[in-house]
């Protein structure tokens, strides 16, 4: 078994990591089409992802040498079996042709996925695996489909909870998590939720992707084609651990890892998944050596949601997060003898949306020029009243000094003149 050249790539790999990074992302675009019916509706979306060839860098058929995630997804399976069973699973894994490494398309580790014995052979252990017909992609399975029956309030009785989600899939609760409050559904799906709140310092929202819902901060306001709106972005409190943020102590799994990463692996079949965002920013720097490159920074990596707060609308968003595969030394198998302990990103995702002419006419014309209307009027009601008020108050003092003026003559005495 060649677990030293393994060994050579994956080290090599570290340094060449970026080059590769940047030549083969590629550009999609989403259309979503959602149903929603009665006073808790039911919303579907339909997901479909097209590659545009003209706004990549590259083709899809461009080659990259990436981890093998099945293997490393078994091997971690397997780490809670004895040791003549990982020992077996590392003959039978050496026969099959398995290793460390491998060299596969954009097109295949994308969507379309490649053939792996591991992935034919998974069900057995795990039935609840999605993958068929033996493939693998990080996104199998989810170009125009769905990612779930989600259950939302209308916003019919209270705007309150306009889009609210109140189940997933029939459950009203995740069981990824050990703490009640982590496995709730918190929020709208960050696309359109209840009116902001006049001093509101907070978002939160829930998307299947990240497993959990997640709260971002008021940060400032901006404007987008004429339309204000609430910028909301994540922190160095986002993904850190318990330690450093009690509220996120049951988010914390057996890993115990350092700050400013989640591992998701309870909600990825046991696979060694750690989200983080794009070159560990607002993570401990501990991650930043073990791969090469890599060069956090706010203006390419940072996440926000701005939402326009009349109608609770997201306008603008950058959603940025990036999958990293937990790689480690486990005794036994021996593919991995030999690799270091390291965070090793796979990809990251930006995934963008922004206002349109189109769109922002509609906010001005729709919402703001009948609030403005309705304010006009407010304010031309209350100067009509402060009028009639000063006319009041006018007329009752000239009223008054009449009156003093009929008393008068009403009650004459001696000293009254006969003749004015």
């Amino acid at each position: 078994m060649k677990t030293r050249r393994d060994e050579e790539i994956f080290l090599r790999q570290k340094l060449l990591m970026q080059k590769l990074w940047f030549l083969s992302r590629t550009n999609m675009f989403t259309h979503k089409k959602t149903v929603t019916c009665l006073s808790v509706g039911a919303l579907l979306e339909i997901r479909t992802f097209v590659f545009l060839r003209n706004e990549s860098v590259g083709s899809q058929d461009d080659m990259i040498i990436t981890l093998n995630a099945p293997l490393l997804l078994a091997a971690n399976f397997l780490k809670g079996y004895d040791l003549p069973v990982r020992l077996a699973a590392s003959l039978a894994f050496g026969i099959a042709g398995e290793r460390l490494i491998v060299k596969k398309s954009i097109k295949q580790l994308a969507f379309d996925g490649y053939k792996d014995i591991i992935i034919l052979l998974s069900p057995i252990l795990k039935r609840d695996i999605p993958f068929k017909n033996g493939l693998f992609a990080w996104l199998y399975g989810k170009n125009d489909t769905n990612d779930g029956l989600y259950t939302v309030f209308t916003g019919e009785d209270s705007l309150d909870k306009l889009n609210i989600i109140n189940m997933w899939n029939g459950k009203d609760s995740l069981n990824f998590w050990k703490g009640k409050s982590c496995n709730m559904f918190n929020g709208s799906n960050a696309e359109i939720g209840p009116p902001l709140k006049t001093y509101q310092t907070t978002y939160t929202f829930f998307q299947s992707i990240f497993c959990r819902s997640i709260t971002l901060d008021y940060t400032e306001d901006v404007e987008h084609l004429g339309v204000t709106s609430k910028r909301f972005m994540t922190s160095n409190m986002t993904f850190a651990n318990g330690t450093l943020n009690p509220v996120n102590a049951c988010f914390d799994t057996k890993m115990k890892l350092p700050s400013g990463v989640q591992d998701i692996s309870s909600c990825q079949y046991d696979a060694p998944v750690v989200l983080s965002f794009p070159h560990f920013y607002f993570a401990d720097p501990v991650y930043l050596k073990g791969v090469s490159g890599l060069k956090p920074n706010a203006s390419q990596h940072s996440f926000h949601i701005d939402v326009e707060p009349n109608t609770g609308f997201s306008i603008d968003a950058a959603v940025r997060f990036q999958v990293n595969l937990y790689v480690q030394r486990i005794f036994g198998i021996s593919q991995l003898q030999n690799v270091p302990t390291v965070m090793f990103p796979i990809f990251w995702a930006d995934l963008t949306f922004s206002l349109t002419d189109e769109l922002a006419d509609i906010f001005k014309t729709k919402v703001y020029l009948p609030k403005n209307a309705a304010m006009g009027s407010m304010f031309g009601m209350m100067g009509v009243g402060a009028l009639i008020c000063i006319v009041t108050v006018g007329y009752s003092c000239w009223v008054k000094k009449q009156d003093k003026k009929v008393a008068s003559f009403s009650n004459p005495n001696e000293r009254t003149p006969l003749l004015n």
